[in-house]
């Protein structure tokens, strides 16, 4: 999660308590409430893709869609990715390890973490650690049955327990002691009866530390981005999420061309720049649902949500484009172009990351011998590619056609957009046309006398037409259907329904 974020159950559950307390005031109408559930969903969908949570960064950004026309319709999936987010894996706070009397002296000061679980032996302590996870763990020197200080070296010599931050208490005070726990581990070392500030401010430093370690071991030092370890994790989530939605997923892996060359003529100090500004060239160039880290050396790595192949394919090329189109000048003012090679892979279930990457990286071996700046694929998916069907969308709202362009493209379609019907015409003759999105309104030649004439025509009698409408083309419809529409849909036309109708055109429902 991005710095300032928290913690993801934290972050996660701070954002569903926001949400769930603007539903009610949402479902009666109140004024403002659609302006507070855009900005939470703005906001979210931000921070969540930057974390890594795309389950959370696409329901969010389906909400912040949805907010102008029926919110309601996008508010109940982000609840429930917030809800499965806000749990989180299971964690129990604080392990207190003592007498039962500074046990709950101890949880009254615990700032966070809900009810702290209380060990009164080290045996009960050590039989807590193996079941649970804890954020902290506060040791009573004055334990019963054995001398803390066993416990504290116990804990930091096995792998599993070893992360986690220990307080010890101290009746002594003893100063041979303190450099004692000190050496075996101890964050901090409090003498008993201990002040309530001071413990309370030891904890609140600690966790802060720790969280702090923990958004920083996730970031590439380099870059800013996330790093191997994050997009590990992402990607098991993400992957899970694809087969829970049955929704594809793509893995991409994006290589600098040429870096040695790149070292030898400008220095290290231009290699890192033109690094840094490929990565967040690569950020850029790609949707905020989308996922981006560094995988190492000059490669990028990116998952893509919900995109088919065919989809994932121009998502790259635009990636590509642009990272051409960037100039660069070398600290003695000569100015260079650089080029990414990319591969990419659809993600399936039995995929790990590295097994992905190992595949991709296959890929980026070939486009280095054949050149640079190539996008390739898997031989097994390039049938899948060349198969891709066309849409043609005959529709004079530019507005209207992008939205449908964009999201026929991702779901793997190649798209052509006509304004008018003239143009519409003229594009429908050609072989590879599998379906028409044909507006009643079209200008130069109406929906409906353009639909005669593709009916008409052999080269294009037997493509499917979906018809356009709006509320008031009723008895147009009738017409449509007489005519030989496959369909209609009126619009604005929802893209969940949009997609369910070409499928079923297809034939790929």
């Amino acid at each position: 999660m991005e710095e300032g974020a928290g913690r993801p159950s934290e972050f996660a559950r701070s954002f569903l308590d926001a949400l769930e307390l603007i539903a009610e005031p949402l479902r009666h109408g109140e004024a403002g409430a659609v302006a507070s559930v855009r900005r939470l969903a703005r906001s979210l969908r931000r921070r969540a893709a930057a974390g890594g949570f795309l389950d959370v960064a696409l329901a969010a950004e389906a909400l912040e869609k949805s907010a102008a026309g029926k919110p309601l319709d996008g508010l109940e999936p982000l609840l429930t990715a917030l809800g499965r987010q806000a749990a989180g894996p299971a964690r129990d706070g604080f392990l207190i390890v003592g007498s039962a009397e500074a046990a709950k002296l101890i949880a009254a000061l615990a700032p966070r973490g809900g009810e702290p679980v209380i060990a009164s032996s080290c045996a009960e302590a050590v039989r807590h650690l193996r079941a649970r996870r804890f954020d902290l763990v506060i040791v009573d020197m004055a334990v019963l049955d054995a001398d803390g200080r066993s416990l504290l070296a116990r804990l930091k010599e096995h792998p599993s327990t070893a992360g986690i931050p220990v307080i010890v208490l101290s009746v002594s005070g003893n100063e041979a002691e303190r450099r004692e726990c000190v050496a075996l581990g101890a964050d901090a070392w409090l003498k008993a009866p201990v002040d309530p500030g001071e413990l309370a401010a030891a904890v609140e430093g600690i966790l802060a530390r720790e969280s702090a370690a923990l958004a920083a071991s996730h970031r590439d030092a380099l870059t800013g981005l996330p790093n191997r370890t994050v997009l590990g994790e992402t990607f098991e989530r993400a992957k899970a999420e694809a087969v829970r939605t049955g929704k594809p997923l793509v893995l991409a892996l994006l290589e600098l061309d040429d870096v040695t060359g790149l070292h030898e003529a400008f220095g290290r100090v231009i290699l890192d720049m033109v690094l840094r500004e490929a990565g967040a060239g690569v950020a850029r160039s790609l949707r905020r649902s989308d996922f981006v880290a560094r995988w190492g050396g000059a490669q990028f790595a990116a998952l893509l949500p919900a995109t088919a192949l065919a989809g994932g394919r121009r998502a790259l090329k635009k990636v590509l484009d642009a990272a051409r189109a960037r100039t660069f000048r070398s600290g003695d003012g000569i100015t260079f172009h650089l080029t990414l090679s990319a591969g990419f892979t659809r993600v399936s279930a039995d995929m790990s990351a590295e097994s992905a990457v190992a595949t991709i990286g296959e890929l980026l071996r070939q486009a280095r011998a054949e050149g640079r700046s190539a996008v390739l694929v898997p031989e097994a998916a390039e049938l899948e590619l060349a198969e891709a069907p066309k849409i043609l969308i005959a529709e004079y709202d530019d507005l209207a056609a992008a939205a449908m362009k964009h999201r026929l493209s991702r779901e793997g379609y190649e798209v052509v957009h006509c304004a008018d019907g003239a143009s519409a015409l003229q594009a429908a003759v050609d072989p590879s046309v599998s379906l028409v999105l044909l507006d009643l309104q079209t200008p130069s030649i109406g929906g409906l006398q353009l639909l005669e004439v593709l009916r008409r025509r052999p080269e294009t009698a037997k493509v499917p037409v979906i018809m356009l409408t709006t509320p008031e083309d009723e008895d147009a419809v009738g017409r449509a259907i007489e005519l030989g529409a496959a369909d209609c849909v009126v619009k604005p036309v929802s893209p969940v329904d949009l997609l369910a109708r070409v499928r079923r055109c297809l034939g790929t429902s």
